[in-house]
């Protein structure tokens, strides 16, 4: 949607959108890399680097999969 859309008016994408942008595998770097491209090429900024922590299995694991990027003419 992102890729066909001219997006011109201040704008915010808000979400949980199950994409976790402290993975550190190679296949979903590329994911990530590839989504936070796309939307700084149409303008978008990240404004939120918190994450989240989650007891599993045996330890600790953090991920980012709450975003907030913004569009705004400063």
């Amino acid at each position: 949607m992102l890729e066909k859309k001219n997006i011109t008016n201040p704008s915010i994408i808000l979400g949980d959108m199950n994409i976790d942008l402290m993975n550190k595998s190679e296949m979903d770097r590329k994911i990530v890399t590839d989504y936070e491209n796309l939307l700084a090429v149409k303008g978008f900024k990240r404004v939120i680097w918190d994450s989240r922590e989650e007891f599993r299995m045996n330890g600790i694991t953090q991920s980012c999969i709450d975003h907030l990027f913004i569009k705004h003419h400063w």
